[in-house]
């Protein structure tokens, strides 16, 4: 079964001085029936962590989380959330100057076992952006991105993109991204960023599997004799 993007909305959040142990809240995102996986991306400059993501009161689960300096991108999911209108709320401890949020939801994901394929991460310190690889061992996978770095601007992605933001309103700013590949075949697939200036980022993927096609049994059957 093909994924397929069913629904998808994001947050950005500023502030001129540090805040410290924030709730963001995406207020009323609509997960639709048939959809079978809600992604969050949350990307994090200032030095704080994300310690909670909750989605109608349902706890969401960790797929990567990684750290460069005082920025932080993560990706949490939820397979299987019933469609319901409700509030996605992440929770972050420490100080932070800005919050990034991606959320989304897919029909075609796996419903039982294990979604997550695979997951890797990079940490730049570089300039004018870069890719990162992921290799899926199984066919039709999603890849499912989210980066964040500072002292720049003008993010872009080069896949489906749910937010490229090169806004922050305090010193250097702050740059954050999260997009998105249906990977067609079990391949290696570069998750390529590109931005302006030199800043240090940490990049993260996330691969998810789709649900198996049902195996044919072509109405055969076997005939047993004594």
């Amino acid at each position: 079964m093909a994924i397929t993007l069913t629904n998808s909305d994001s947050l950005i959040e500023d502030d001129v001085t540090p805040v410290s142990d924030i709730t963001s809240t995406i207020y009323s995102y609509y997960h639709p029936g048939g959809s079978s996986l809600l992604v969050v991306e949350v990307s994090v400059i200032g030095g704080a962590a994300v310690a909670l993501v909750t989605f109608n009161g349902n706890t969401l689960t960790i797929a990567e989380q990684q750290t460069n300096s005082d920025r932080e991108a993560s990706i949490w999911f939820l397979q299987n959330p019933e469609e319901v209108s409700g509030d996605l709320v992440v929770e972050t401890r420490g100080d932070s100057y800005g919050r990034r949020i991606a959320v989304a939801s897919y029909s075609g994901t796996k419903t039982t076992g294990d979604v997550i394929n695979t997951t890797t991460y990079y940490n730049y310190d570089v300039s004018e952006g870069n890719g990162l690889e992921i290799t899926p061992t199984v066919d039709g996978c999603l890849i499912f991105d989210g980066i964040v770095c500072g002292d720049s601007a003008d993010i872009a992605g080069f896949e489906t993109v749910i937010y490229a933001d090169d806004g922050g309103t305090f010193n250097g700013g702050m740059l954050g991204g999260c997009q998105y590949y249906i990977q067609p075949t079990a391949a290696t697939k570069s998750m390529d960023w590109i931005w302006s200036g030199e800043s240090e980022a940490v990049h993260v993927l996330v691969a998810f599997e789709p649900e198996p096609e049902p195996v044919a049994n072509n109405n055969q059957f076997l005939l047993f004799f004594n």
